[in-house]
């Protein structure tokens, strides 16, 4: 499993990539305008951005342990 120092370096491997911190100190990775990852202690995860819902819907169906959406995101 990925620790957060793993998301942090290849999230600030990425080209204009920063870290920001978000939602209560949480770690959030970022390109202007927003953020593309996140890390979600409480729910044991991190978040990624992805390009559609189309494209959210395929992730989780690939792989629903890995990857899931809360309702926030809908």
């Amino acid at each position: 499993m990925a620790t957060e120092d793993d998301l942090r370096s290849a999230a600030l491997a990425l080209p204009e990539a920063y870290e920001h911190a978000s939602y209560g100190g949480a770690p959030t990775w970022r390109t202007k305008p927003r953020a593309f990852a996140y890390l979600r202690e409480e729910l044991g995860a991190a978040g990624l951005h992805v390009a559609s819902e189309e494209d959210k819907h395929a992730l989780i169906a690939s792989d629903s342990e890995a990857f899931f959406s809360i309702p926030h995101y809908d």
